[in-house]
């Protein structure tokens, strides 16, 4: 009985000082089986709670955005690329050089076109001078921003053989008479994009007259006068050429003036017309 009693104390002793280890339990004697060794298996306590499989860290040398979400790069027709709408194409269906289809730079426009004409007086009678007349003008100047243009105006409208109306009543014209006028201002142009619509207008001295010519081209009785005057156009232009630097357009015109010494009266000059563009800018 003691026999036994001191076996089972050394086998607890043993026990106590020789414990085994889980790696040597679970690889056993230089990896090979071993029925005397007892295996542990020890487990992660995240991996016992949460139920999921350990994280497996992403491969040396590869970025954030490897693996199923690919990387989306913006291309020309995304928010951060331009606009197709901002985009002008030439008649040609090409890509426009840089500065082409604006209005910047250099500006020259020439007018032509015909308008209605008349010169005006209320002091004493109701008298005028009126008919069709010829309208031309010239413009030079250059861009100041994008779209808005200052410019020097030259212009003028001559009515060959006008009608002559007195307190309502028309009295006898003469082919050889000739009303006209001719300003000299400046202006400024805005442009309107994309649409290309344009309002001009200019202000400055103006000269008018009514001549009478002989056969021979000489001014057989004249009369002048000199005032200050405005010329306003609203139009519209279409481009020429895939250079994108000259335009031809239609625009409506209109003319005021006063002059306050018209030979002995004073009289108010204006006209409309429609005339022709052609500019380059």
């Amino acid at each position: 009985m003691s026999m036994h009693a001191g076996v089972l104390a050394w086998a607890v002793l043993a026990a106590l000082l020789l414990p085994v280890t889980p790696l040597q339990a679970q690889r056993g004697t230089g990896g090979r089986g071993n029925s005397n060794s007892m295996e542990i298996e020890t487990v992660d306590p995240k991996v016992e709670h949460s139920g999921a499989a350990p994280e497996t860290p992403p491969p040396q040398g590869r970025g954030e955005n490897d693996g199923a979400s690919p990387q989306v790069v913006p291309d020309a027709f995304s928010s951060s690329g331009p606009s197709p709408a901002a985009t002008t194409i030439t008649p040609a269906g090409r890509i426009p050089e840089p500065g082409a289809y604006l209005h910047n730079g250099l500006f020259v426009r020439a007018l032509a076109g015909v308008s209605y004409l008349q010169a005006r007086t209320t002091d004493g009678v109701d008298g005028r001078f009126y008919g069709g007349a010829l309208s031309l003008a010239a413009q030079l100047g250059g861009a100041v921003t994008e779209q808005t243009i200052l410019y020097a105006d030259l212009w003028g409208a001559w009515a060959p053989a006008p009608k002559i109306a007195v307190n309502d009543t028309e009295t006898p014209s003469s082919d050889d008479l000739v009303l006209g006028i001719a300003g000299l201002g400046f202006g400024v142009s805005h442009y309107f994009m994309p649409v290309n619509l344009h309002i001009s207008a200019s202000l400055g001295p103006t000269l008018a007259y009514v001549d009478i010519y002989t056969d021979s081209g000489d001014v057989l009785e004249g009369q002048r006068g000199a005032g200050v005057g405005a010329n306003v156009l609203l139009g519209k232009e279409w481009w020429v050429g895939e250079r994108g630097e000259w335009g031809i357009g239609v625009a409506g015109q209109g003319t005021f003036s006063f002059l306050p010494d018209f030979g002995d009266a004073a009289y108010r000059v204006f006209s409309l017309g429609v005339l022709f563009t052609a500019t380059y800018n």
